[in-house]
């Protein structure tokens, strides 16, 4: 296995991995009719017309499977067939099963393209890093008035960029945070680019602050938080422990004293305090009186009721006055039961368990870092979806995907190394004892 990785070529040297980083990019710019679709056909067919000879010789060279994968296809089978038996609206079925086939094509083309690729991850993360780029400079030249937000958020409307949603906005946001750490820990990474990294981080909260987005804001807390005081001591080195301790409560003192300060007057700010008076100066009582919260209590209501098969794809809406669930939690489970719920769930909670054991195993410092950076951003997702579904995420399930391969062949390689060491010593010891005879 890790002789095979270094025949692979470079990713910008294949025209599916050049295709993977253009479809990547789209997802943060494209959102007209048809668009996106249109990059993600050239993609799909750049993918086969270069592999066709692998493909003329059969899968084998695409497998084994992560099981991540194989779960996360099981629960778009599941969803597909038994949500038309269950479903009170296929209209709104329909709806959303169209577009979780196209994402279930997108998420195994990109599988494939990643074992067809070295580094293939790289054109990911260089993709969302660039297209929230765009997205930043836009906001910043003028798409809306971002001053004027910041002075009175009240007076205007939330920045969106071309998203057309404040919230996918900020979420672009997180995952390019995520991505710029992950490559900031790569050995090509000089210091001039390190500190362009941080300075398009700072660009990266101030276009966020305007999103007004409260979940990207928690999740963008969340990264460079465990970043400092998780991930960073495996570059520095020595005194890891005090170090990390150190810088953990130094972020923290220094977010509670002037962080929530220089946030108060912006959007994200404005609609925390909001939520705040709403419960009365109680943040938890102000989210039990939030929309979101029914939500959840009606999802759980849902789920009890119909516990096995749920109520079909997408078909929350047609108990809730016509809204989605706002959770990738509680989506899955009112909408495909239980059963469908522990399929999907599966794909965070296998590459959550692999993460670790990884961690486990791997001495190499740098590669250490990247697999932390992957469990922070792997937290970073399960914390927005505590009020985002994610399974017609693109920018999302472009992370997972990236983060399941990336694992996977790890874990394989040192897999294979292990008994090839366990190989050689039995024979040696074999010999030994023949010599000795």
């Amino acid at each position: 296995m890790g002789s095979r990785k270094f025949m692979l070529n470079p990713w910008y040297r294949r025209i599916e991995g050049l295709a993977l980083f253009l479809f990547t990019i789209s997802t943060c710019l494209l959102f007209g009719k048809n668009q996106l679709r249109t990059v993600g056909l050239f993609m799909v067919i750049a993918f086969f017309l270069a592999n066709f000879m692998r493909f003329r010789k059969g899968l084998n060279w695409l497998r084994p499977f992560p099981p991540e994968l194989l779960f996360y296809s099981a629960w778009v089978l599941w969803a597909i067939t038994t949500g038309p038996l269950v479903a009170m609206d296929l209209e709104y079925f329909w709806a959303a099963g169209h577009v979780l086939v196209q994402m279930f094509v997108m998420v195994w083309i990109v599988y494939g393209i990643l074992k067809a690729t070295r580094d293939g991850e790289n054109a990911i993360f260089l993709g969302l890093i660039l297209g929230a780029a765009v997205e930043i400079f836009l906001v910043l030249t003028g798409i809306q008035d971002i001053e004027s937000l910041v002075r009175n958020p009240r007076a205007v409307e939330r920045v969106t960029g071309l998203t057309h949603n404040p919230n996918f906005l900020g979420f672009l946001i997180v995952w390019a945070t995520v991505s710029v750490l992950i490559l900031w820990g790569g050995k090509k990474m000089g210091l001039f680019w390190r500190l362009v990294s941080f300075v398009l981080i700072g660009f990266c909260a101030y276009v966020l602050l305007a999103t007004g987005s409260r979940k990207a804001s928690v999740a963008f807390v969340f990264v460079l938080w465990a970043w400092i005081t998780f991930a960073l001591p495996e570059k520095i080195g020595r005194w890891k422990v005090a170090l990390s301790v150190s810088l953990g409560g130094i972020t923290l003192w220094l977010f509670l004293t002037y962080g929530m300060k220089l946030a108060a007057n912006t959007p994200v700010g404005i609609r925390w305090q909001q939520m705040m008076e709403t419960g009365g100066g109680n943040i938890l009582q102000g989210f039990k009186r939030n929309i979101r919260y029914d939500m959840y209590v009606e999802g759980f209501k849902i789920f009890l009721q119909h516990p096995i098969f749920g109520v079909g794809l997408n078909n929350f809406c047609a108990y809730f006055y016509g809204y989605y669930s706002h959770s990738d939690y509680i989506e899955p489970l009112a909408t495909t039961g239980l059963i469908g719920f522990i399929l999907y769930q599966a794909f965070y909670v296998i590459l959550l368990l692999r993460l670790r054991q990884l961690l486990k195993w791997v001495t190499d410092s740098g590669m250490r870092y990247k697999l932390k950076m992957m469990l922070i951003g792997l937290g970073a997702i399960l914390i927005i979806g505590l009020g985002a579904p994610h399974y017609t995420d693109q920018p999302v399930f472009l992370l997972l995907v990236a983060f399941s391969v990336y694992t996977w062949n790890l874990q394989r390689q040192i897999t294979t190394t292990k008994r090839r060491i366990r190989g050689s010593l039995s024979r040696s010891l074999a010999n030994v004892s023949q010599t000795a005879r």
